[in-house]
């Protein structure tokens, strides 16, 4: 009796270290594969209007203190979803909301899927000039300068 309870819990003991060799390998492969996508950012178009998201998650009970804080611009896709831009030089305009609060706006940039997250470079604003970043001027704007 106490052989076959030994040897039952032998085999209990393997079977939980193959189990756990198994788990760390398939979370290794996980978080390879969701770091590989997190720095692997495809570029993207989006259109959408560009709103304030805290004062529009207001509206749905967040506790928004834009007052306090200032309005941090996002795009708002036209199925309600919102696309948060990187806070860069590139996208400084879109997320201060400085050229576009409330306008209709095309962003393209490079998409961050699991951050739901837009490194933008370039936009146009409501039948506006296309805007891009300028290395002569170091600048997001419409100019062609080489």
């Amino acid at each position: 009796m106490f052989k076959r309870f030994a040897l039952l819990m032998t085999l209990v003991v393997a079977l939980a270290g193959i189990t756990a060799l198994a788990g760390d390998k398939m979370d290794d492969k996980m978080m390879d594969k969701g770091d590989k996508g997190m720095m692997d950012g495809k570029e993207m178009t989006f259109s959408g209007k560009l709103v304030c998201l805290a004062c529009s998650l207001k509206s749905e009970g967040a506790h928004a203190a834009c007052k306090e804080f200032g309005h941090t611009h996002s795009l708002m896709t036209s199925d309600g979803k919102y696309i948060s831009f990187l806070q860069n030089d590139h996208s400084k305009d879109l997320f201060e909301g400085t050229k576009g609060d409330n306008k209709m706006v095309t962003v393209t940039g490079h998409y961050f899927a699991n951050a739901n997250m837009l490194d933008v470079t370039s936009f146009t604003i409501e039948n506006g000039k296309k805007m891009s970043w300028c290395d002569h001027h170091m600048k997001m704007d419409a100019c062609s300068a080489m």
